[in-house]
């Protein structure tokens, strides 16, 4: 929110952003504990038009009050867990508006940062990023993202978030609409 609020004071007065921020197409992204503060920023702040939450287990408020921004949740997939991490899945049942479930297979928390493409080489370690390609991770991750704000903050079309495709069978997609 204090980021918003810098960007608002930028907006009328600083020299080189002065009336040229879109302040109605506001979205957050967060990794980690970051993805459950995008999640909170959504539920509290109505100049958030959309969300994304990047393999993070959502707590705060969103399990008692109603999500009515677009978001996306992207995650690995628990082996204990096979359909979702559950905090997730009630968000996803519980949503006012639309929602979606992007779930990677043979992924691992790590792989949603950068450590995804160079992390085998420098730290050596086989338990650290799940069997896939780091850098075939980062590209789908990098593609649903762009179009979730593509479709939801800029009506454009996006393929991605219409069902399952046959280009990423590695991904494991659901979608609610209102």
């Amino acid at each position: 929110g204090f980021i918003i609020d810098e960007l608002e004071k930028m907006n009328l007065s600083n020299e080189s952003f002065k009336g040229k921020l879109d302040l109605n197409s506001i979205g957050v992204i967060g990794y980690s504990k970051g993805g459950a503060a995008a999640g909170q920023l959504c539920l509290t702040d109505a100049r958030c038009r959309a969300g994304i939450n990047l393999s993070g287990f959502m707590f705060g408020d969103i399990g008692e009050k109603e999500l009515v921004v677009p978001f996306m949740v992207i995650e690995n997939v628990e082996g204990w867990c096979k359909d979702a991490l559950p905090i997730n899945d009630l968000l996803f049942h519980t949503s006012k508006s639309s929602i979606y479930m992007v779930q990677l297979d043979d992924s691992t928390h790590a792989n949603f940062s950068d450590v995804s493409a160079w992390g085998r080489y420098l730290f050596n370690r086989d338990d650290l990023l799940g069997p896939i390609d780091g850098r075939r991770f980062l590209k789908i991750q990098n593609d649903y993202v762009l179009q979730f704000y593509n479709k939801h903050l800029k009506g454009l079309p996006a393929p991605l978030l219409d069902g399952p495709t046959g280009e990423y069978p590695e991904v494991r997609f659901k979608s609610r609409h209102y």
